[in-house]
């Protein structure tokens, strides 16, 4: 059997030829939709598996060998998470999901007809004909022809093969994923939470600015659906990380961007994060159920669970709000207006000469630094919640310089020096998230203590709040030598030479 793929109007004119030279007598006919699924950036691809629904069927696929394991989850659950794939395929692919739930990358209809092909003057039926047709909802169609030549009549099939040839089939083994993906214009693991911008270093810092925001922009709006449809917690986590950088990158920078847009730009996506700030730290304590589980007695599990049930409904209250908030009218012209501003932005050649972006990225990422030495050095064990706090947003600033204008120094360079700073940053993140989830617990208790029948989770909270203390004590002792590794005199004079 040999098999060749064509577009729709090349298709059209093949079967049109076909039918002067063979009389095509019509077989059995068959309709099939066919979904593909993977986690939003692409996690299951990465590994070359991609789940596959067809009909009551649904698998996960490999993409590199014939293999194909069965998977299912709740009918009701329309974005499912790691702890929902039942089946062989559920259990090989959980670990890979890390938090991210399926959701449909693109749904095709096939269509197969089979034909059995008559010779008119022989009357001879040298083979068949198996004529499929790809439909996606963008419209993109795809026509690929089976054709498979009865036992010892290769040579009548000749003129087949050559028409096809002629009207441009393409030879092809099998109809895989990444041709079906290409006809649907989809491109895997296209999407990146990652800033890449690659800049000349004698480019115009307003253009370089501009050509960052404008991309951010683009990774919020990516992850906006996602939000509103709380498909995964990840979606909320990028959405927040683009807007974060976004107003830092505008505070950084100030000094080469219009004022007016500078003022504009930090007011309207500040009150974006403020919007998304509760949700988060819902997210974040729920996130950390298994480990609260296994850290306080277990006498307490009921109380546990009564505890985690009411953080749950706080967070789906909380979810609905932003949901709303999302959806109005006044949030989406905003988001069309800044659409517009970038747009027009993109369109705009020239700018003022100086400075470069090279200079704007040295002087930014070292006044930012110096600051972190200065602030670091500050920070004892006695020091206040809110001093941790300040340093850990100053080295989130300085992560982002660095990976906006990371194409203007070696790679390697860079690498480097984001490593050392990841250790500070993940001590401090921690840190943070510790202070968060104890002010949310001690504010659970205080509003439950009226009623005697939430003791047990109000046992359990307090339990869980001298962990998180005595968790929060080692990080603060733990920092001073993690600082003291971060400033040493040849990291300090690497990060200078840079």
């Amino acid at each position: 059997m040999q098999m060749f793929c064509f577009t729709p109007s090349a298709g059209a004119l093949f079967w049109e030829k076909m039918l002067k030279l063979y009389t095509l007598e019509k077989g059995e006919e068959v309709q099939s939709e066919e979904s593909y699924l993977d986690t939003f950036d692409w996690s299951l691809y990465k590994k070359d598996w991609i789940v596959r629904q067809s009909g009551n069927e649904t698998v996960l696929q490999s993409l590199t060998a014939p293999e194909a394991l069965a998977m299912v989850w709740p009918a009701e659950k329309n974005y499912p998470l790691s702890e929902d794939l039942q089946g062989e395929g559920g259990e090989k692919c959980r670990s890979w999901l890390a938090g991210r739930a399926l959701v449909r990358h693109f749904t095709l209809r096939r269509s197969t007809q089979t034909f059995r092909l008559v010779d008119r003057t022989t009357l001879a039926a040298p083979g068949t004909l198996i004529h499929q047709t790809f439909a996606f909802p963008t419209e993109a169609k795809a026509v690929v022809v089976q054709v498979q030549p009865r036992r010892g009549a290769s040579v009548q099939m000749q003129p087949v093969f050559s028409l096809l040839r002629a009207e441009g089939g393409k030879k092809i083994r099998d109809v895989n994923f990444a041709m079906l993906a290409s006809w649907a214009n989809i491109k895997p693991a296209s999407y990146s939470s990652k800033y890449s911008g690659n800049f000349q270093p004698k480019l115009a810092a307003q253009l370089a600015v501009f050509r960052i925001l404008a991309d951010l922009f683009q990774i919020a709006k990516q992850n906006q659906w996602g939000v509103i449809a709380d498909v995964d917690s990840e979606f909320l986590h990028d959405y927040r990380t683009a807007i974060r950088r976004m107003r830092s990158i505008a505070a950084e920078c100030q000094e080469v961007l219009p004022q007016d847009i500078v003022v504009r730009l930090k007011t309207d996506f500040r009150t974006l994060g403020k919007a998304t700030n509760r949700l988060r730290d819902f997210d974040v304590f729920l996130q950390r159920q298994a480990e609260y589980q296994a850290a306080v007695p277990a006498i307490l599990g009921s109380g546990l669970d009564q505890l985690f049930d009411a953080m749950r409904k706080k967070r789906q209250k909380t979810c609905d709000q932003l949901q709303a908030f999302l959806r109005d009218p006044s949030y989406e012209r905003m988001v069309d207006d800044w659409d517009r501003f970038f747009t027009l932005q993109s369109h705009i050649s020239s700018a003022p000469a100086s400075p470069t972006v090279l200079e704007l990225a040295r002087k930014t990422i070292a006044n930012r630094y110096h600051r972190i030495l200065e602030q670091g050095a500050a920070i004892s064990e006695a020091s206040e919640d809110g001093q941790v706090h300040a340093l850990r947003i100053e080295c989130k600033k300085l992560r982002y310089l660095l990976e906006v204008f990371a194409s203007l120094f070696p790679r390697q360079d860079v690498d480097r020096f984001v490593t050392l700073l990841k250790t500070v940053q993940d001590n401090l993140g921690l840190h943070n998230d510790l202070v968060v989830q104890q002010q949310k617990l001690m504010a659970f208790a205080d509003k439950k203590s009226v009623l005697k029948e939430n003791a047990m989770s109000i046992a359990a909270a307090g339990a869980l709040v001298g962990m998180l203390v005595e968790r929060r004590r080692h990080l603060r002792t733990d920092f001073k030598a993690i600082f003291a590794e971060f400033t040493r005199p040849e990291n300090r004079q690497f990060m200078e030479k840079m």
